[in-house]
């Protein structure tokens, strides 16, 4: 099989001429046409075409034509078996360099408004139970293939490239598994009303990010931090990426930090 090139992935997820966000920071907002991510591969990318000119937000998205599937939890190769134990119709595939798997699934025709993206989100993610839930807006972020992560030491590897999904074809398997046209979807619930809208994060979390905190207050500041991050319309991802790095002492572990920062999401979505 030829070697998968990076101009592979970028011209199924875009087309020529278009521009999207690229950046090495979860919080980057900046647009930049497409051959800028080719030409220097970033960590990140907004996975749908914005306005040139523009900053990465729904309000800005310009053609709707790209879904994200994260899977974050278990084995690569659980999560892998698990996505063709549902014979998912996606068009790429990118190792995130970390715990994780980005599946794309790219239309041939690009849907034509917001409020029909946001449907076919929902039922993609009715059959994909396991998936990162809060992936659904039209701007989110995803690794961007080919940049190498220092933090992990790996690089973010482009493992698949299918070619776009025609509208029919996924159509069919969304129908296959149960999950019928949804043409009047309820409102959404408060607590998803400002999903892809980010606030930033509140001066303590910036400050417990970059001095960490005293010994005795060390998790329940992190958990603070974490709590605001959820709150502010951040992914589970993209807060342990922020927080990870925060400098609380060589004895509180990445494992330690990660498992507080997961219990503050885990309660926040209970409502406990």
């Amino acid at each position: 099989m030829a070697k998968l090139a990076i101009e592979d992935f970028a011209w199924t997820v875009f087309d020529p001429g278009e521009h999207t966000c690229f950046d090495n920071s979860a919080f980057g907002t900046d647009v930049y046409p497409i051959e800028q991510g080719i030409k220097a591969p970033t960590a990140y990318f907004s996975i749908n075409p914005l306005k040139p000119g523009s900053h990465r937000f729904d309000a800005n998205v310009v053609s709707f034509r790209n879904f994200l599937i994260e899977l974050d939890d278990g084995k690569l190769a659980d999560q892998m078996a698990y996505v063709r134990s549902l014979d998912v119709p996606y068009s790429t595939l990118v190792f995130s360099g970390g715990k994780s798997l980005h599946f794309l699934v790219c239309l041939e025709d690009s849907l034509k408004t917001k409020a029909a993206y946001d449907v076919m989100a929902r039922r993609i993610h009715a059959v994909v139970t396991r998936c990162d839930h809060k992936t659904k807006n039209a701007s989110r972020f995803a690794r961007w293939p080919g940049h190498f992560r220092e933090d992990k030491g790996k690089m973010q590897h482009l493992l698949d490239v299918r070619g776009r999904t025609p509208n029919e074809d996924l159509e069919d398997w969304l129908i296959m598994h149960g999950v019928d046209r949804d043409p009047s979807p309820p409102p959404p619930p408060p607590d998803t009303i400002w999903e892809g809208m980010k606030l930033p994060p509140k001066w303590k979390t910036n400050r417990i990010a970059r001095e960490g905190a005293d010994y005795g207050e060390r998790n329940s500041s992190l958990y603070v931090a974490a709590h605001d991050l959820r709150e502010s319309g951040y992914s589970l991802t993209e807060a342990i990426e922020f927080l990870l790095k925060a400098p609380l002492g060589d004895d509180f572990s990445d494992h330690e930090k990660e498992q507080t920062i997961r219990s503050a999401y885990r309660k926040s979505t209970d409502g406990s």
